[in-house]
């Protein structure tokens, strides 16, 4: 991983770097095994946006032959 890849998970989890020896390892308890840093991800996000913000991007957009309701 690129140093500045690894910099970035390192601040944005609290597992520090996700892929080790080109893997990333499969979780032993629930759910992904991390812990997302909020305030680390707020600053990525656009001004006056967070990504848990509620969307109905999603409501309206047809993928293939199916629309996803």
């Amino acid at each position: 991983m690129a140093p500045a890849a690894a910099s970035l998970a390192q601040r944005l989890t609290d597992k520090g770097d996700l892929v080790v020896k080109g893997y990333i390892p499969v979780p032993t308890g629930p759910g992904l095994g991390i812990k997302v840093n909020e305030e680390a991800m707020r600053n990525l996000c656009r001004q006056g946006e967070f990504f848990t913000d509620p969307t109905t991007y999603w409501d309206s957009q047809v993928g293939g032959e199916k629309a996803y309701t």
